[in-house]
């Protein structure tokens, strides 16, 4: 980061009570992820960070085709007696025949592109 240093210096200047920082010790400071003293509490922490930003970066209308897609697979599974995950080109190839009963073929390759997220 260019003049960084300049930037905490002027902060001192600026306010003489504040401690200089470097860049270094920013970055090893421990956050509410990083911190490893919080043990198994990491892994929700993650995953809480994980689903913020799945919401934050889909339209809504995405959030809804995909819950679309995820229900029609889900039916297709369960018509057939089969489990979801993990997915064999055998399921994959009768799911496309399934959808090509109902659905153009474009819209049949957006149902199964839902089915590797």
């Amino acid at each position: 980061l260019v003049g960084t240093q300049q930037n905490l210096d002027l902060q001192s200047t600026l306010h003489p009570q504040r401690p200089t920082i470097n860049q270094s010790e920013i970055l090893l400071r421990p956050t509410r992820t990083n911190d490893p003293t919080r043990g198994q509490d990491i892994a929700s922490s993650l995953l809480n960070d994980v689903l913020f930003y799945r919401q934050a970066t889909l339209a809504p209308n995405t959030h809804k085709a995909y819950r679309t897609h995820r229900k029609t697979y889900l039916r297709f599974c369960s018509m057939l007696n089969i489990s979801p995950a993990p997915v064999s080109t055998v399921h994959l190839c009768l799911y496309a025949a399934y959808l090509a009963r109902f659905l153009l073929p474009q819209s049949v390759c957006v149902y199964i592109s839902y089915v590797g997220l």
